[in-house]
């Protein structure tokens, strides 16, 4: 059972009122009108060391002698996310605003005594409770640098916030408001998610949905975070049940665009509307920019307090390049020559960045497209949203399972390069940046730690996210951002400067057939029979390019793991064999992948080929263990839902560790493999329902 949904009150007034309860360590005094919002902060901290107590004067109650470590909340500073920390005789004193600068700065202070908020229902805790002691942080006002640091929990995949933000249900309800205490612990402010289409299936759908997210919604704005809430604009391009406005065949759109607006606007509540295109394909170009001016007329008329964005997606398709008021352009950037007060969220995918190679994906060599677009609206003082990923489960990474702490540096890199280039020119840096997240188990939930926490503070290294992530770890910690920054740096070397990444992704049935089709999402690889039919030029040339590299990323995998498991931190503990067991799939993935792509060579060759397939079905022995211990101890208590068949509101009828769990992807490739090399007529998994 999910539902824990401590009313902050009744936490408060549970203690120190001479119930039975133990006695904390540490108490957060606060104010009657902060006591629900800090209720919920430490309640979801899950540590029943910490405590709350309403006091009118919190500061005043620090001079006390004895007893727990104490801190007071003071929300007596006028800019709302901005905080001070004073240390002061039995404890520390948070000035800040209301009402996210004071929660961050007591999420500051816990952090100071060893706390990580690490994910949505675990925290690492501290094993004692010693008061914080702040050294320089102690004085400075801490501002954020960007005002918009948020995330866009894609509920069109089978995440974990699906069922949280879409699902109505108590349980449900908790989950949605431990994402929102997440994300302001880690200093967000900005939580948008995705409209499907089953609300769109009578007036029942959207009566069984609203209560939920209005409770959300509310529940976000008493916690100083706005929302938004993610549409697709044409019912052709919607390939994934998403909530849309308009089909090609009606005759009167504006009024069928206010009858579907009108199901969810405004009564839930939220602060922006975001308009998505699909992917793939593209409409006529006159008739998009009157249609995306149409919806933010509408809009207004519903209104006037709602934002509208629309999302500048990627896909170097001849079918969505088009020619317009004198132009050739990529088919999502007609979104430019629509009302200039829409605000446009730049997309990129994967774990590729604005700067560096793309390695094909969606048929883009990079990104520079998106990223002069960014800069220009930049240069020119117009708002622009950044808006890449932090995980693009579908066969690519958390599903095959992968560990990818690269995302974490591309995430860094671009918001690095954006301020240097700022800096030089003369203008303002990014403001505003909203990160597509679809998945948190194995490291996952990393990406969007940093993300949100880079948002606020940019540090000077990228490295050092990784370092003020495991610091409470003492040396054994330093070991281990180490660690993890020697395997960032050996992916990205191998699945993106040698464009490794498809070798290493997965495949399923639907990605062939795409390609079949031209149409490319993930970047391409050679077929294992293309392999096989290799001259021995290209032979060569293969064994260069993709077996060396896949060999050198498996040594320094294997290298990056040894330090790891030398670093000192105690085997137990879940955050550490978390960090173990993704370094081993990730090991044992890159053996795998060099495996089956040498027996192919080997085929082609004409040498011995089966050792080499007796190796990769070892390797894939060997990837169920890390694989098996990580899914019997998920960070989700949903984890039924993640790794299990169910019916959802998506197309994707089971939870996006489903093939993870079975490691399908490699089977399929294994299969392949042996049909290239062997000629068996063996069933090849599709991988897909």
């Amino acid at each position: 059972m999910r539902s824990l949904l401590l009313l902050g009150g009744l936490l408060v007034t549970g203690c120190g009122d001479g119930s039975d309860a133990p006695s904390p360590d540490l108490v957060i005094l606060v104010t009657e009108r902060q006591a629900a919002s800090f209720g919920d902060f430490v309640a979801f901290t899950g540590d029943a060391r910490v405590a709350t107590r309403v006091a009118a004067d919190p500061a005043s109650e620090l001079a006390r002698s004895g007893g727990p470590v104490r801190v007071a909340v003071v929300d007596d500073l006028d800019c709302a996310e901005c905080y001070r920390l004073e240390q002061a005789p039995g404890g520390v004193v948070v000035h800040g605003g209301a009402p996210l600068g004071v929660q961050y700065g007591v999420a500051h202070v816990l952090e100071a005594m060893g706390y990580r908020f690490f994910h949505p229902w675990r925290a690492r805790l501290p094993e004692s409770v010693e008061p914080p002691v702040l050294g320089d942080d102690a004085g400075p006002t801490f501002e954020p640098e960007m005002s918009r640091r948020g995330l866009q929990i894609h509920t069109l995949h089978p995440i974990e916030g699906l069922y949280d933000l879409w699902e109505p249900g108590e349980d449900n309800l908790e989950g949605a408001r431990r994402i929102v205490d997440w994300l302001v612990k880690n200093r967000g402010n900005y939580l948008q998610w995705v409209a499907l289409d089953n609300v769109q299936q009578g007036e029942a759908s959207v009566d069984r949905w609203m209560p939920h997210a209005e409770a959300v919604v509310g529940y976000a704005h008493a916690r100083g975070v706005r929302t938004g809430l993610n549409i697709q604009l044409f019912g052709e391009s919607n390939l994934q049940r998403a909530f849309d406005l308009l089909d090609a065949d009606v005759p009167d759109r504006r009024t069928r665009i206010r009858e579907r607006l009108s199901a969810i606007v405004p009564e839930p509540g939220f602060d922006e509307i975001s308009l998505s295109f699909g992917e793939f394909s593209a409409s006529d170009p006159a008739l998009f920019v009157e249609s995306v001016d149409l919806v933010k007329d509408v809009l207004g008329e519903i209104d006037s307090g709602v934002t509208m964005s629309a999302h500048i997606h990627v896909g170097n398709y001849e079918d969505t390049r088009v020619s317009y008021m004198g132009e050739e352009l990529l088919y999502y950037f007609l979104v430019k020559f629509a009302d200039p007060e829409i605000v446009p969220y730049v997309h990129t995918v994967m774990y590729y960045d604005l700067f560096e190679d793309a390695g094909g994906a969606y048929l883009h060599d990079d990104f520079a497209e998106h990223r002069d677009y960014l800069l220009d609206r930049l240069r020119d003082g117009e708002r622009v949203v950044y808006y890449p990923e932090s995980a693009y489960w579908i066969a690519f990474d958390n599903s095959v399972p992968q560990y990818h702490p690269l995302y974490v540096r591309s995430r860094w890199l671009d918001v690095h390069r954006i301020a240097e280039t700022a800096a030089t020119e003369g203008f303002e840096p990014l403001d505003e940046h909203v990160l597509f997240s679809t998945g948190w188990e194995w490291g996952y939930w990393q990406n969007d730690y940093a993300t949100l926490r880079l948002g606020f503070t940019l540090p000077d290294r990228w490295e050092a996210l990784f370092e003020e992530m495991f610091a409470p770890y003492g040396a054994a910690g330093a070991e281990m951002a180490a660690a993890v920054a020697d395997l960032t740096r050996a992916q990205h070397a191998g699945l993106l400067e040698a464009r490794l990444a498809p070798y290493i992704a997965g495949r399923d049935a639907v990605i062939d057939v795409g390609e079949a089709m031209g149409i490319f999402s993930q970047p391409d690889r050679h077929a294992f029979a293309e392999v096989v039919a290799m001259d021995d030029t290209a032979r060569a040339g293969f064994v260069a390019d993709v077996i060396e590299p896949l060999e050198a990323l498996a040594s320094a995998t294997e290298a990056a793991l040894a330090r790891l498991r030398a670093a000192g931190a105690p085997e137990d503990d879940r955050f550490f064999q978390e960090l173990a067991d993704g370094f081993e799939v990730d090991l044992h993935r890159a053996r795998f992948a060099h495996a089956v792509w040498a027996a192919a060579v080997a085929r082609a060759a004409g040498e011995p080929f089966e050792p080499h397939l007796e190796a990769a079905a070892a390797a894939i022995d060997a990837g169920r263990v890390p694989v098996t211990r990580r899914h019997q101890d998920l960070h989700d208590p949903g984890a039924d839902s993640l790794l299990g068949r169910n019916r959802n509101a998506t197309i994707y009828q089971h939870g996006y560790l489903f093939y993870a769990k079975d490691l399908c992807y490699w089977q399929r490739e294994l299969a392949e493999a042996r049909a290239a090399t062997a000629g068996t007529e063996e069933r090849i998994p599709s991988c897909v329902l």
